[in-house]
């Protein structure tokens, strides 16, 4: 099968690779951070050049196994910022398989994002498969959060599953069915999806955005109080943001590299003038009352269902706070 090229996404060509593509490849392919979750690890301009090659005649698909490398080309920077790949795993029992590898230059802007959720589309609907996978090192976080934020679910972790340069490597795996791909697609009035957040060892904040992406909040642990005896509770405060503000606020959020400050506009001090403006600005609003998001989030579901509840209507929220 000869996929019809460029498959466009709102802000990206996924086309094949071309000789042109070295410099923009290279840059990343090499990159020490690129290769430390990678298990064929290229180190030197010359092998960049050999692995691009091989890719740039990955140009059609076919069944059982075979694969097919796209790079990811951003027109409004004019480069190539990552690359992806779909493997159609078996034809007989409609799998498939993706990966994603970006250029850590263009992270926090929810390109990987988007050009996974393209994959995704294209296994689904122009090859009509069940179930497409997708794998990760554990220790790999922001690849196997970004699975996450695709509605994917994990379903396995092997324990010492790679024997790469004489140490031995966990795996998981997460997937996503074809009818959990529609579903997830299908607007809702009353709830919202939570679409990324950012916490490590400090406040929890981020992004939530309406199924139906017609509405946006900004949310923050507001209360928490924990009891042995019981679950713990914690209430979260949500701030309706305008259509423009949102998407500043998710492309803040999206794909940061690894977990840390730089997730949190505010409490971290080290996101963007902008973002930091967005949230203060909400923060600051005493007229502004937020919405309350009383549930206990699993933030291991980030494709869950999240109960939002209007100003004047806390109390009919289920299940009730027990904050102290």
């Amino acid at each position: 099968m000869l996929p019809d090229y460029p498959l466009e996404t709102t802000r990206l060509l996924l086309r094949p690779f071309t000789t042109g593509d070295l410099a923009d490849y290279a840059a990343y392919r090499t990159h020490p951070d690129v290769n430390r979750y990678l298990l064929n690890k290229v180190t030197t301009h010359a092998a960049a050049a050999d692995l691009l090659a091989a890719k740039a005649a990955r140009t059609s698909l076919t069944p059982d196994g075979q694969a097919l490398s796209l790079a990811v080309f951003w027109p409004e920077a004019n480069r190539v910022v990552g690359d992806v790949v779909f493997k159609w795993l078996s034809e007989e029992h409609r799998q498939g398989e993706i990966g994603y590898v970006f250029n850590p230059e263009f992270g926090g802007r929810g390109l990987a994002g988007e050009a996974a959720g393209e994959l995704l589309r294209f296994g689904f609907e122009e090859l009509g498969l069940h179930r497409i996978v997708a794998q990760a090192n554990p220790e790999n976080v922001p690849s196997w959060r970004l699975m996450e934020r695709l509605g994917m679910r994990k379903e396995a972790y092997h324990r010492q599953n790679l024997l790469v340069e004489g140490e031995w490597l966990d795996l998981v795996t997460y997937s996503v069915l074809a009818r959990e791909w529609r579903d997830r697609a299908k607007p809702s009035a009353r709830a919202s999806v939570l679409l990324t957040f950012g916490w490590y060892d400090g406040p929890i904040e981020g992004v939530v955005v309406s199924a139906a992406g017609d509405a946006c909040w900004y949310f923050k642990l507001v209360a928490e109080r924990f009891d042995p005896d019981q679950e713990d509770d914690r209430l979260f405060g949500l701030w309706p943001v305008p259509a423009a503000d949102g998407a500043v606020l998710v492309g803040e959020f999206a794909e940061g590299a690894d977990p840390g400050p730089q997730l949190w506009p505010v409490h971290g001090g080290a996101g963007s003038a902008a973002a930091r403006a967005i949230v203060e600005g909400l923060l600051s609003a005493e007229h502004v009352t937020p919405h309350l998001l009383v549930r206990e989030p699993d933030f291991a579901e980030t494709g869950e269902r999240w109960e939002v509840v209007p100003p004047g209507r806390h109390g009919d929220a289920r299940p009730r706070p027990r904050l102290s």
